[in-house]
């Protein structure tokens, strides 16, 4: 019938459209900042845009808030960095994000994550936390803070050692930087934008946008 509702995706489905979403562009942008309006605004700009991979720092104050109020008026919710626990996590995913980063190694928000089918990419630096991460079942190792190990060349060691794992480079970055780390086998680039200088981040994030 015309007038019937639209059915709402299963969880599977949403995780299953995310992947996707994933592997087409490569490009995740983390929004950090000094308030919840300034990734907020920053948040409405991107999505205006079309770029649908984008997440806020859960750190600061207000953004749960703001997710849910997202997510009462039926908008696309964005995805989450710097989650720390599974109940920080449990919280996000009730608060509508579609993805979650962590900044290390949590058991209890990769078993979370794999239960509500939200993809979880696992923070991990070293050899070690990157092998756990995989074996926890993480959907992906975001190696973060990437530049401050060696960046690319430190990305490239850990794709020899783990070829078939699903690295993410996480950090501050530039466009033409993400591109190295691309080229060295990168699952995706993750670099953290502030937003504290409103145009600055404006004119990066479309920089990032118009590569991908």
């Amino acid at each position: 019938m015309a007038n019937q509702m639209a059915i709402e995706p299963s969880p599977l489905e949403r995780y299953k459209k995310t992947v996707e979403i994933i592997e087409a562009h490569r490009l995740f942008i983390l929004l950090t900042g000094e308030s919840a309006e300034q990734v907020l605004n920053a948040l409405g700009e991107i999505k205006n845009g079309g770029h649908g991979l984008v997440a806020l720092d859960y750190k600061i104050t207000g953004v749960k808030d703001r997710m849910k109020q997202l997510k009462r008026k039926g908008e696309r919710s964005p995805g989450v960095y710097s989650i720390s626990t599974a109940k920080e996590a449990r919280t996000a995913i009730n608060a509508g994000a579609k993805f979650i980063f962590t900044n290390h190694l949590d058991k209890g928000v990769t078993k979370k994550c794999r239960r509500e089918k939200i993809f979880h990419a696992a923070g991990a630096l070293t050899p070690k936390e990157v092998y756990e991460a995989h074996e926890l079942g993480a959907d992906a190792v975001s190696i973060y803070p990437c530049a401050a190990v060696g960046g690319v060349r430190w990305l490239s060691r850990l794709k020899e050692m783990y070829p078939d794992y699903k690295l993410i480079a996480t950090d501050v970055m530039t466009v033409e930087e993400a591109s190295e780390y691309l080229k060295a086998g990168a699952y995706a680039v993750a670099p953290i934008i502030d937003t504290h200088n409103a145009e600055g981040a404006r004119d990066l994030i479309q920089a990032f946008i118009d590569s991908n």
